[in-house]
């Protein structure tokens, strides 16, 4: 199975360094919406046979753009959401240090490092293993996910079979495309 990941488009609270995490009120900004428009040409050649996204508002907005495009119909999954960060969420994104994120200078250092009320890496690795699964059994050749940059990142090491613990974090940019085979 050959999946294309797509990150949302630009929002309000990427623009203001806040972390979004879960939480539903950042939305796409005109910007953003150019962005997923922008990213159009490049989806129409992987030729999707199923369109899946978050149910949060700046995935689903993104997705509703592709769909119209593509003539695709949009699922919406709650598996595919953003890490959830808790009491962190809309706050600004230097607040999280490494002792709750688990991730530091760009590599992840504790899988098991979780903010209050939030969700640990090793959690959105089970939930996100979950979705894989389900996906699986739908049996699509091309899906396509319109998901959040540290979903698309722990979805990258899932279907190439890195261990989280010693992954870099690396740079997912707003709009950005990622192709992996599962």
């Amino acid at each position: 199975m050959q999946l294309t990941l797509l990150r949302h488009g630009t929002t309000t609270w990427n623009e203001q360094r806040l972390i979004q995490g879960q939480c539903d009120t950042s939305q796409l900004t005109a910007a953003g919406r150019d962005e997923i428009r922008a990213a159009l040409s490049d989806l129409r050649r992987r030729e999707p046979d199923l369109l899946v996204a978050s149910d949060l508002a700046r995935a689903w907005e993104s997705a509703q753009i592709v769909a119209e495009a593509l003539d695709l119909e949009p699922v919406a999954d709650a598996r595919l959401r953003e890490r959830g960060f808790g009491i962190y969420e809309g706050r600004p994104l230097d607040d999280l240090g490494p002792q709750l994120s688990g991730v530091d200078q760009g590599r992840v250092v504790d899988v098991d490092a979780r903010p209050p009320l939030g969700e640990s890496l090793a959690e959105m690795r089970a939930r996100l293993a979950d979705f894989l699964d389900d996906l699986h059994h739908r049996a699509p050749s091309r899906p396509l996910l319109v998901t959040h940059g540290g979903t698309i990142r722990v979805l990258r090491a899932l279907c190439e079979e890195r261990e989280l613990a010693t992954m870099t974090w690396y740079p997912v940019t707003n709009a950005s495309l990622w192709d992996v085979t599962r």
